[in-house]
């Protein structure tokens, strides 16, 4: 659990009944139109500061497909 949110893999998710390893970001690529941008987790790596107290989550996610068409819900927590 990240700041409140909960991220899975594909990996995990693959047999579920519906899919909790997507991650959608608005930006623009190139000086192109800001729209949003969809990535499928593959990944999930920890890492710890010794004696810092810190831990920085890095998700290592495969796609970058505009999100147009995709039925998405917002987690509004």
């Amino acid at each position: 659990m990240v700041n409140g949110y909960r991220f899975h893999t594909r990996d995990y998710g693959q047999h579920k009944a519906t899919m909790n390893s997507g991650v959608c970001c608005r930006g623009s690529l190139y000086g192109d139109k800001e729209m949003e941008y969809y990535w499928v987790i593959e990944e999930i790596l920890e890492l710890a500061y010794v004696g810092q107290g810190n831990n920085v989550f890095i998700l290592v996610a495969a796609g970058l497909i505009p999100s147009v068409g995709l039925d998405m819900m917002t987690n509004t927590n």
